[in-house]
């Protein structure tokens, strides 16, 4: 990062979305707008979100600065390690034996921000077209996508979750006359400690009653050891034409029981 203040001030100096956990480099320079050569000297103070300071800092130019010359003043690396805004106080002045403040800005200097969770991998562990549907039904159909995690002592078996999980929603999606045409069932790579789960389900009733059916199988699915986190409807085409993405109808987050934190998640 490089924080520029001249003569007269610039203004707008912040950065913002800096992730949490960097180091900063401020970086100051002055110009000497006398007619004559002057000594430059800059302190600054940079503090964090919770008021404490971070770096202090002062120098003077072991050299005069010519008329017009710009005189660069840098510190060392401070960590970055606390969400939200630090701010930065400083001062340039010339005259070393008795200091004149001649430029100064005192405002924000970066926005702190927790750094994005790494994009989840997933690994396809179950797909079923459902025929006859799926082969002769050409038009609009939706995709809803939901997300469940599980802990591993509550996975009797990679075969009998996938199964299970695959007839808890097809029978509830045939249970309100919904016409089901494909089932996929994604796991989270690597992830042993808390197995994290896609759904996706696709069904050619448009509009389908999703408010309804979906928690009837959060419920279901929380009796077998899952803990939902959020889910997503898209409309699509189904047909010869492929299935393209045409639209986000619907992202709805919701609670269970369970506490567990609403985070929403994108495919």
């Amino acid at each position: 990062m490089a924080l520029e203040v001249q003569s007269p001030s610039t203004r707008a100096l912040s950065f913002s979305s800096v992730p949490i956990g960097q180091r900063a480099i401020v970086h100051i320079w002055g110009r000497n707008d006398m007619d004559n050569t002057q000594l430059l000297g800059i302190h600054w103070v940079v503090k964090d979100p919770d008021g404490l300071v971070a770096q202090d800092y002062s120098d003077w130019s072991l050299f005069g600065a010519a008329p017009g010359v710009e005189h660069h003043f840098l510190a060392g690396r401070f960590d970055l390690d606390k969400v939200g805004t630090y701010t930065i106080n400083a001062g340039l002045y010339m005259n070393p034996d008795t200091p004149e403040l001649v430029d100064s800005y005192n405002g924000d200097l970066c926005s702190v921000v927790e750094a994005p969770p790494p994009e989840v991998e997933y690994e396809l562990v179950f797909e079923k077209l459902y025929e006859p549907e799926a082969s002769r039904y050409v038009g609009k159909a939706e995709t809803c996508t939901m997300y469940f995690s599980s802990l591993p002592e509550q996975i009797p078996g990679m075969s009998t979750i996938t199964e299970t999980v695959a007839r808890v929603i097809s029978e509830q999606i045939i249970a309100r006359e919904g016409t089901i045409l494909k089932l996929e069932i994604f796991n989270a790579k690597g992830e042993w400690y808390n197995s994290r789960w896609k759904i996706e389900a696709t069904v050619h009733s448009s509009p389908f009653p999703w408010a309804i059916v979906v928690p009837l199988i959060i419920a279901l699915l929380i009796i077998i050891g899952f803990a939902y986190i959020t889910h997503e409807v898209k409309e699509i085409d189904w047909g010869k034409a492929g299935i393209p993405v045409v639209a986000i109808i619907a992202g709805i987050a919701a609670a269970t029981g369970l506490g567990i934190a609403l985070t929403r998640k994108r495919r």
